[in-house]
């Protein structure tokens, strides 16, 4: 049995503002921001309330915010991605 995260995103700048170089394969660039991943709702909730550049997205939703690597490097990112309400 896995357990539930919830991932979040926080934009640097805009929605649109596009970071680093684009995917060889597909042209396509990350949004820039960074991803969060925790591993209960009311934690990611509370982060939210923070900051108007802070959203909690499915992980199909941010993977869509990563389209500049590959979904291997994606998949990577998220499984050794510490939770940011690990400790409690």
């Amino acid at each position: 049995m896995t357990d539930k995260k919830y991932y979040g995103f926080h934009y640097e700048s805009g929605k649109s503002t596009t970071s680093g170089s684009p995917n060889q394969t597909t042209g396509r660039y990350n949004i820039a921001g960074a991803i969060y991943v925790f591993n209960k709702k009311e934690n990611a909730d509370k982060w939210v309330e923070l900051s108007r550049k802070s959203v909690l997205l499915t992980k199909s939703e941010l993977r869509n915010k990563c389209l500049g690597i590959s979904v291997q490097n994606f998949n990577w990112i998220l499984k050794n991605a510490n939770c940011h309400d690990e400790g409690e």
